[in-house]
């Protein structure tokens, strides 16, 4: 019977970042698996809806204060009537896809930036492909608000992900020589890396 291998000095120790103690030491891509379930995915959307919505609502009162009506406040519901259609049809689908996509990097703050800087840019993009008579201003306020948003939101269900280390099928150690190729390696035997 094997004996488990022992631990090394880097197991299980910070690595400097906030995070570390959660996630233990250095994080190698494709070597751990970030999965979510239902619950984290439904909290990181309704926060970042939220989040949309107080931030749209200052602005439309800020918008309202410096041009002394109320109009943008009156303008805001139907502002979050035509987000929330965009945030079940096109944001939905996207954070999926980024939450599938970002599974391999283990670093949490790598996701909440990975979800600021692909939303803006989709945002940005969208809004020049759809409004391409508007200033670069306003497109670029929007993308950043949508960003921030999806950051606050991914940022939100930190603690509600789970990182799985994914075992490694490759035994450590030179290629097979030429006789030894299409030969079946044996999995390494012990506990898996933290």
């Amino acid at each position: 019977m094997n004996k488990p291998d022992p631990p090394t000095p880097h197991d299980h120790q910070p690595d400097g970042d906030s995070l570390a103690g959660r996630y233990g030491s250095r994080p190698v891509p494709g070597h751990f698996r970030v999965t979510f379930g239902l619950f984290a995915f439904a909290k990181g959307w309704a926060v970042t809806y939220i989040a949309w919505a107080a931030l749209t609502l200052l602005i439309s009162i800020a918008s309202s204060l410096a041009a002394g009506d109320d109009s943008a406040v009156d303008f805001w519901g139907l502002v979050l009537a035509f987000s929330l259609f965009i945030a079940v049809f096109i944001g939905t689908p996207v954070a999926l896809v980024f939450g599938l996509l970002l599974r391999v990097v283990r670093r949490q703050w790598v996701h909440v930036a990975a979800f600021f800087f692909g939303f803006a840019i989709l945002t940005f993009a969208v809004m020049q492909l759809t409004i391409p008579w508007t200033s670069l201003r306003m497109p670029f306020l929007y993308a950043v608000s949508v960003g921030f948003c999806a950051a606050v939101g991914r940022a939100s269900v930190i603690k509600d992900v789970n990182v799985h280390p994914v075992p490694d099928l490759h035994l450590p150690g030179p290629p097979p020589a030429t006789g030894q190729i299409g030969k079946t390696r044996q999995p390494r035997q012990g506990p898996l890396p933290h």
